[in-house]
């Protein structure tokens, strides 16, 4: 799937870009009819669930589970702020993230340093 916008893009031509990547994804949907979808926040996750909602009268029940990026620490990022409201599960990874929003859940993983890896 290309890229929906590239680095420093201009928002217009970034338009036609994305309707190429919402092109590729309605195939891969339609083609393969996945019953989740995993998003963890690039902005290309937002152009799927976009076009999921827009087929999911034609596809069987798919389930759009999001999680926010580990490295937002203290606020969404743009994908995370629009994925708020295509995902059927919305997860977060920080509580000062957690507190501020509406989620699923708050993903936390308790981290141990053994000397040379963190486990």
């Amino acid at each position: 799937i290309p890229r929906p916008r590239k680095v420093h893009q201009s928002y217009l031509s970034a338009f036609f870009t994305s309707a190429i990547s919402a092109f590729y994804f309605a195939l891969l949907l339609i083609r393969f009819r996945p019953k989740n979808m995993f998003g963890n926040g690039p902005g290309i996750n937002f152009i799927g669930a976009f076009v999921y909602k827009v087929l999911r009268p034609i596809l069987p029940s798919c389930r759009i589970i999001y999680v926010e990026s580990w490295a937002r620490t203290r606020t969404l990022s743009l994908t995370g702020k629009m994925m708020r409201y295509l995902a059927d599960e919305f997860f977060v990874q920080w509580p000062e993230v957690a507190e501020k929003n509406r989620y699923t859940g708050l993903l936390q993983c308790p981290v141990q340093y053994t000397g040379h890896f963190f486990v």
